[in-house]
């Protein structure tokens, strides 16, 4: 009789093909049909690659939009009965549905809250970095879903908390963003820099989510010559290259410029006075600190 033992289950391992969850159905006679809650938890992993869902029928790959709000699945804002989400209509008028810069609060005050200790915002969390759970736990940062929050995500620089509207990875990673800007003594109560600070989280999280390979970025400046710069910064959007300083330097005070510009541009389109805090005059006591949020952010330079 052979022994087995971690040894020779970690070499069979190298050898042998490690089947996803929707092959392994296929193979052992299962339905082929995923519950709801498991849909949710490989869509939001990244893992979903089209299949059966309990009630809905056939699901394609990707969404615009998926979230479980007070335990119900939305899908695009309908459930599977063709229901509206809660405030999806509203949402669609607040003039943020396309911005870039939507999931960003300007620092607000606080909203409703609703219970979020559950599987789906677990699951959410271990799908950060290390260094972006190490931040949440130095801060201890609280992270709520709020399905009546206006935006897709707020930070509150008073407590350290961030409300999600749903479970949304790339959101979450955006208001992180602001909580590393806390770390570093960048942003605090007395010193909001709302322009430099929602400019810079705008510039990271494009960068963050351009290089993911997987999901569409909103550009946090509209001007034709941004995504050429940020291409030429990230060398085609591959994370694993080192980014060019020299490039960024060139062209990060000029798209500044030109966002400021921008938002007050959008100000006076809409009279949404975000866009007016985020066009304000730039602190020029702000740390930016672009070398340490690259780092944080996962790149090499």
């Amino acid at each position: 009789m052979k022994t087995i033992t971690k040894r020779s289950l970690d070499e069979l391992a190298k050898e042998m093909p490690v089947l996803s969850e929707m092959d392994l159905r296929g193979m052992v006679g299962g339905t082929g049909t995923f519950t709801e809650e498991e849909f949710l938890s490989m869509y939001i992993t990244n893992e979903w690659e089209g299949g059966q869902v309990e009630g809905w029928g056939s699901l394609g790959k990707s969404f615009d939009s998926v979230s479980m709000i007070s335990g119900e699945l939305y899908i695009d804002g309908k459930n599977k009965d063709g229901e509206l989400a809660p405030d999806f209509l509203e949402d669609e008028d607040t003039g943020f549905q396309d911005d870039p810069f939507a999931t960003d609060s300007g620092f607000s005050g606080d909203s409703g809250i609703v219970d979020s200790n559950d599987y789906q915002l677990e699951t959410l969390i271990s799908q950060l970095s290390t260094e972006e759970r190490q931040l949440l736990e130095k801060y201890d940062a609280e992270i709520v879903i709020d399905p009546n929050c206006t935006r897709a995500g707020e930070f509150h620089e008073s407590s350290n908390k961030i409300v999600l509207k749903s479970y949304d990875l790339y959101v979450l990673r955006a208001e992180l963003i602001h909580l590393k800007q806390v770390d570093l003594g960048a942003i605090g109560n007395e010193n909001p820099s709302f322009s430099n600070a929602e400019f810079q989280e705008g510039i990271m999280s494009y960068f963050m989510k351009a290089c993911s390979g997987n999901v569409p970025a909103a550009v946090p400046v509209q001007d034709s010559k941004f995504v050429d710069w940020a291409a030429s910064v990230t060398h085609n959007f591959d994370k694993s290259q080192p980014l060019d300083l020299k490039a960024f330097n060139n062209g990060v005070g000029y798209f500044y410029d030109v966002y400021r510009q921008e938002m007050y541009q959008k100000y006076l389109e809409t009279g949404n006075k975000d866009y007016l805090k985020n066009s304000g005059e730039p602190n020029t006591e702000y740390q930016w600190n672009w070398l340490k949020m690259f780092s944080y952010a996962g790149f090499s330079y």
